[in-house]
Order: structure tokens, then C-alpha cells, then sequence
């Protein structure tokens, strides 16, 4: 059986309705459909509150609210676990800063979310604006200057 590692860079995308500008929001640097993981970069020197931000894939079936009190610490990058609950899923190798999906019943989500062949992501502020997403091919140019 040959494994293949899918990791793509994603693309900046801001909404005209957002209040924050390009360089103060945090943005999708990496997605692991593989895996089963997307990592956001927080670009701020200050942390960065998710209260009420949502993660989607590319057809919004499967969205995940991040938990109250989520925050990205400065310059850091915070790891989104999609699939958890998997059996083969390794809880020992964890990223520092990340959050783990779950379901609306609070159990660890067992069904994979990320598509191996062609895969979207989407970072949603409370507004519903949609202000990073991060699809196969396309490069990232604030995680590439990095």
C-alpha cells in the first residue's frame, strides 16, 4: 500500500466586510488532508481571540466552531486535529497549541472531513465572512514570506 502525504499551501482571502486588514488576521498556512489537519498562523504580536470564528470545508458540510476562550498565541501557529477520534489518530504527536474537533454531543469527531484528492478550507469570522482558505495548488504569499 503506498502512503501519500498531501500538504498544501493556501491562499489569503479577505471579505470586504471584515474589520480587520491583511496583515492582522489570521490565515490557513496548512492543510493535511492526509493527516487530517489544518494548521492557522497568527501574525499578531498579541493573541488572537477565535470566540465565535468557524473552520468549513470547501462545500461547508462539515463546519467546526471553535470552543469559547480559543485563543492563538502571538506569531504562533495553532493546529486543528479534524479528525480525532480515528482509530489510527496519535495523540502523542500533537502540536503545542491545537484544538481537537468535536461533535455538537462534545465526543471526539471519528469521520474524516478533509477530502485526499482535492481538498478547500475555509477560516469564517463571526460576520460569516470568509477571511483565509486554503485550496490544493495555491500558494500562500504571507506563509511563503515567513
Amino acid at each position: 500500500m503506498e502512503i501519500r502525504r498531501n500538504i498544501e499551501i493556501g491562499s489569503l482571502f479577505q471579505s470586504s466586510s471584515s474589520d480587520f486588514s491583511l496583515l492582522d488576521v489570521p490565515y490557513i498556512t496548512c492543510v493535511d488532508a492526509e493527516q487530517e489537519f489544518v494548521v492557522i498562523y497568527n501574525p499578531r504580536n498579541e493573541y488572537f481571540a477565535l470566540d465565535h470564528y468557524s473552520i468549513a470545508d470547501g462545500k461547508m458540510h462539515h463546519t467546526f466552531k471553535f470552543p469559547r476562550r480559543c485563543k492563538i498565541p502571538p506569531r504562533t501557529e495553532y493546529c486543528i486535529y479534524t479528525c480525532p477520534g480515528a482509530q489510527n489518530f496519535d495523540h502523542g504527536s500533537l502540536m503545542e497549541y491545537h484544538v481537537l474537533w468535536t461533535n455538537h454531543d462534545g465526543s471526539l469527531r471519528r469521520m474524516e472531513v478533509l477530502n485526499n484528492e482535492k481538498c478547500c478550507v475555509k477560516l469564517i469570522d463571526p460576520k460569516g465572512a470568509i477571511i483565509s482558505q486554503c485550496e490544493a495548488g495555491m500558494q500562500n504569499k504571507q506563509a511563503a514570506a515567513r
